[in-house]
């Protein structure tokens, strides 16, 4: 009988083992994947970054735009007002 306990200790331990070392690689994979998003973050973080500098040069473009078009105007009603 003490053998075969001796046996089941055994494998039970040896299947310890194979249970610890797949959680060892499973770790490892979800530590590199979390790794990859922390980079992909990064990525899509700075990509942002440059997307809201550029809508903020076109809206100034277009406020400057506006104001032209507006003295643009201003000027084409005074002349209108002077040729009356």
């Amino acid at each position: 009988m003490f053998p075969h306990a001796i046996a089941e200790l055994g494998e039970v331990i040896g299947g310890i083992g194979v249970g610890a070392s797949q959680i060892h690689l499973n770790a490892n994979e979800i530590a590199a994947a979390a790794d990859d998003l922390a980079q992909r973050t990064e990525r899509q973080a700075a990509n942002l970054e440059e997307t809201a500098a550029a809508v903020e040069q076109v809206t100034r473009t277009v406020q400057q735009t506006a104001e032209s078009a507006d003295q643009a105007n201003s000027t084409v009603m005074a002349a209108r007002a002077n040729a009356e």
